[in-house]
């Protein structure tokens, strides 16, 4: 089973909560977002371009389009969504939403929804992999306590997609950036998720 960003973090979310009685045999989780609200926090300051732009898509897709519904539940939920600033704004202001419970708070959907939590109780094995180059979710915010043999039925490897060497075994100076071919197809990647 393959689970690419946030998709990753559902995976392994699923295979925690089902631990020993998944039918899964093997899984690889793609960019995953060790911590949410580092990746979007991270990207408010390198890509701020990309950010302004995946909250208009937010907004546009999911808030306007059922506007009328979510402010039937939340109003004032759906006013802080509109005002957000960040991503982890918005992502706090929807907490209502995701949590189905008026007045639940960013903090307690962070806690909620960490696929971190429990890692510890997946038990397949599973291969990690982060790019250095990932605007939301780089290499650099892998969870050195997520890495190594930690994990119960290993390896659990976090390799930079780029040189498929684990992250870490080199210093950041000396990281190559990645061959053409595969900047171009993260390029295409990124477009296409960004569109759907």
């Amino acid at each position: 089973m393959v689970g690419v960003s946030a998709g990753s973090g559902l995976l392994i979310s699923y295979l925690g909560a089902a631990g020993s009685a998944t039918p899964v045999g093997a899984a690889c989780a793609i960019c995953p977002a060790w911590d949410v609200g580092s990746a979007f926090g991270a990207m408010s300051e390198a890509q701020p371009a990309a950010e302004r732009a995946m909250l208009a898509q937010i907004r546009s897709r999911f808030v306007r389009r059922n506007e009328r519904l979510l402010r039937a539940y939340d109003s004032a939920a759906v006013d802080a969504c509109l005002a957000a600033q960040s991503l982890s704004g918005l992502l706090a202001a929807h907490a209502p939403f995701a949590m189905r419970r008026r007045g639940a708070t960013g903090d307690e959907y962070f806690a909620a929804h960490d696929p971190m939590a429990v890692r510890r109780n997946v038990s397949v094995p599973v291969l990690v992999l982060n790019a250095e180059d990932d605007f939301v979710c780089p290499a650099s915010l892998a969870r050195p306590d997520a890495r190594g043999r930690e994990w119960p039925v290993g390896p659990c490897d976090v390799r930079d997609a780029s040189t498929t060497r684990p992250v870490g075994d080199r210093p950041r100076a000396a990281r190559r950036p990645p061959p053409h071919h595969q900047v171009g197809l993260a390029r295409r990647f990124q477009r296409g998720a960004a569109r759907a």
